[in-house]
């Protein structure tokens, strides 16, 4: 996986863990697009960024932890937001056009 492609996913994460935080859609919804054990061996087959499948697989979580332990759940999607973000600030800023 290119490092281009490595960002979109990471802004994907972080776009998916704000709408969580304001309760725009749910943690099933959020697993439908990313957070599922299947995308996260998509990115292992595909040599994702081991930082970015570590994110994956713990967003993958976040069901079980408002299940369990919901007055955390708040606390964990900050954490895996403010993870992503530091992952994100690590790549080169990209700045030719990408219609995709």
């Amino acid at each position: 996986m290119n490092k281009i492609e490595e960002k979109k996913v990471l802004i994907k994460i972080i776009g998916i863990l704000e709408s969580l935080s304001y309760n725009a859609i749910t943690i099933p919804e959020g697993e439908k697009y990313i957070f599922s054990p299947k995308f996260s061996k998509r990115l292992i087959d595909m040599n994702c960024n081991k930082n970015i499948i570590d994110i994956v697989e713990e967003c993958c979580e976040l069901e079980d932890i408002e299940s369990l332990i919901p007055e955390k759940l708040d606390q964990n999607i900050n954490s895996l937001k403010l993870k992503s973000i530091e992952v994100l600030k690590s790549y080169d800023k990209f700045d030719s056009r990408d219609w995709n």
